[in-house]
């Protein structure tokens, strides 16, 4: 055999040099294969990494943690969608924080954010894991509830307004909130849903803040 010449001292014969030198070839361009798609799956992973930061920068109010507008609208509308579809209860709760300009007047604009920061902070660790609280825009916050008739919600608010009332906030200042709760009705638009809570969040506003309105009478 081509072994036995070879340990007798013989030459390897041309064909077996040339089976040797592609099997070294081969295996040559395996590694490379194999060092390419390393490479590749790293520059992936660094690549998807960077796109899930964007993402959830895109989708988070800085200040606050919580969802921004532009996401809290996303999901209102999938949520919206969900209730339609499967027969769910929807509610939303709107939040405006009482006097806040006295706040940013009185003791300074780091300080009105300090307190943003705080509300962010107890209307996530007062809601529950299913509903999603929101930055709306400067003062005002969402908690979209899904499965949550309006009794419930109206609860839910309750605990919020009673948490965001104990919150110890710059110097002596007693700070309250006023909110408005809907469930969502059938063959509601989303525009309808918000111009109707928004209405009773200004009702309250006008009967004195610091309360739950879940009517207009």
């Amino acid at each position: 055999s081509v072994w036995r010449e070879v340990a007798a001292g013989g030459a390897f014969p041309a064909d077996a040099v040339f089976i040797l030198a592609r099997v070294h070839g081969f295996l040559a361009a395996l590694l490379a294969l194999v060092v390419a798609v390393s490479g590749l799956h790293e520059q992936l992973v660094r690549a998807l990494a960077r796109a899930e930061a964007l993402d959830e920068r895109a989708s988070t109010d800085p200040l606050t943690g919580l969802a921004n507008r532009w996401s809290g609208q996303e999901v209102l509308a999938r949520e919206r969608e969900a209730a339609s579809r499967y027969g769910r209860s929807l509610s939303v709760i709107m939040i405006d924080l009482d006097h806040f300009k006295r706040i940013n007047d009185d003791h300074g604009h780091l300080a009105g954010d300090q307190v943003l920061r705080l509300v962010g902070e107890t209307l996530r660790t007062t809601v529950r894991h299913v509903d999603v609280p929101t930055r709306w825009g400067g003062e005002e916050f969402l908690v979209i509830a899904p499965d949550t008739d309006l009794h419930a919600a109206q609860q839910l608010a309750n605990r919020c307004r009673d948490a965001i009332r104990a919150l110890d906030v710059v110097d002596d200042v007693r700070l309250t909130a006023t909110f408005g709760v809907v469930q969502l009705q059938p063959g509601e638009t989303l525009d309808e849903l918000l111009a109707r809570v928004d209405e009773l969040l200004y009702r309250g506003k006008d009967l004195g803040r610091d309360r739950v309105i879940h009517n207009v009478g």
